[in-house]
């Protein structure tokens, strides 16, 4: 049975064809640099639940194919036989933009004598009899190349560790042409605000931009994958109780708050406001001192999104229980 949409904001038909339209190669996927990067409980109890169930809104997948659609832009253009045109006029010489060949073959590249790129390769090895796969969206000249539509919070976040990893399985599932040990990431910011740009410090100075990471070694980057297939192979027909749980970073944790109340008894009414929220402990303590101790500080764990969007949904016992202490509000 196909994939089930559901339209509850009323988009006309125009709309949800478009959302509902998936290009992803998923019978060619095999196991992905992507879902070895997933946590481990959305990638196994995610193939237990049932096709039937799968019921998603169609905008919900409006992130994701707005994204896809901007890749397909990105390839359309290198692809573009005005390129060398269009290489020329970004101040790239002449004669090195002439020797500019996408996607060529082999042949072509054992001859020499010109700049190889390559658009939207799938690559894959064999690890512990599992079909791992990885397609990257460039390698220009030895370079690895990403593209994120993402959020301005990933960016500041800081969090680069899944990026330099992707990179790095890429890099070691295609060494004979990804060469170089860095990776270019680069960042479409789905909700820039420029603004914020002039206000918030560590806010990304423009709507895209591209940042240099360096790889992990071959070495390390065969290691984890292995490690990874391993696990995954262990416990693909194991109860949820042996998985290693979601960590916070997994559920997309919101951080820590301290709640200050100055009347006490607003603490325990459900939806009351705070008089003033902290991000740590000893400031929340500070104005409750100030205030003579009549009120009180109240730690709430920040809450959890990821559980949301995630696949093993339905049949996920931790998503219940972050549900019932009320860290997850669906």
């Amino acid at each position: 049975m196909s994939q089930k949409f559901t339209n509850n904001t009323g988009l006309s038909l125009f709309a949800q064809v478009y959302l509902a339209t998936d290009h992803y190669d998923h019978a060619d996927a095999g196991l992905s640099a992507t879902s070895l990067l997933k946590p481990m409980k959305q990638v196994i109890l995610g193939h237990r639940v049932p096709k039937e169930l799968r019921i998603v809104d169609v905008s919900d997948l409006i992130p994701s194919r707005n994204g896809s659609s901007i890749h397909d832009g990105f390839e359309r253009a290198w692809n573009d036989p005005r390129l060398a045109e269009t290489l020329e006029s970004l101040g790239i010489p002449a004669a090195a933009a002439k020797k500019v060949r996408v996607n060529p073959t082999k042949e072509e590249v054992a001859k020499g004598g010109i700049i190889p790129v390559y658009m939207e390769q799938r690559l894959h090895k064999v690890v512990h009899g599992i079909r791992v796969t990885g397609k990257f969206d460039a390698v220009v000249n030895g370079e690895v190349e990403d593209l994120k539509n993402t959020s301005t919070w990933k960016y500041m976040s800081g969090k680069d560790e899944d990026y330099i990893m992707q990179g790095s399985i890429y890099r070691w599932l295609g060494p004979d042409i990804i060469t170089k040990d860095w990776m270019n990431l680069t960042f479409n910011f789905t909700d820039y605000n420029n603004a914020q740009a002039r206000s918030v410090e560590g806010y990304p100075p423009a709507k895209m931009l591209t940042k240099r990471l360096h790889l992990h070694s071959y070495e390390q980057t065969e290691a984890f994958v292995s490690q990874r297939v391993a696990d995954l192979i262990r416990l693909k027909d194991a109860d949820e109780s042996l998985m290693p749980p979601c960590s916070d970073k997994d559920l997309w944790r919101k951080e820590t708050q301290w709640r200050y109340y100055k009347n006490k008894a607003k603490a325990f009414e459900p939806g009351a406001r705070s008089t003033k929220n902290f991000d740590n402990a000893h400031d929340a303590a500070i104005l409750l001192s100030k205030d003579g101790n009549v009120g009180i500080v109240v730690e709430r764990r920040g809450e959890v999104t990821a559980c949301k969007y995630c696949p093993a949904f339905l049949v996920c016992k931790q998503k219940d229980a972050l549900i019932a202490s009320g860290d997850l509000i669906v």
